[in-house]
């Protein structure tokens, strides 16, 4: 069994005198209970209610724009038949 220093012996005997001093043992323990309370908790990694509203208000302005782009698309598709479609007045070829 190794040897206890002179330090570690000297930091012991305080120790021994701080449990038999009862107002020190009574600050050692709610030291010790403040911070052994903290290790099992963790923090909540949940997503708040105003980032949800913000991410449902974001998806919705993406989904109406691109509505608008489509609708905006087929109507241009839309124009584009009708001036290259068939010229009025010709008629189609004739066969012999």
């Amino acid at each position: 069994m190794p040897a206890i220093t002179q330090p570690a012996m000297q930091s012991l005997q305080s120790i021994k005198r701080a449990l038999n001093d009862p107002e020190t043992a009574n600050q050692l323990l709610s030291l010790i209970a403040r911070k052994t309370s903290k290790v099992g908790k963790k923090k909540s990694k949940k997503i708040k209610g105003g980032a949800i509203a913000g991410i449902v208000i974001g998806v919705i302005v993406v989904i109406i724009i691109a509505v608008i782009i489509l609708l905006l698309l087929r109507r241009r598709a839309k124009k584009r038949q009708i001036t290259n479609g068939p010229q009025m007045g010709s008629a189609p070829a004739a066969r012999v």
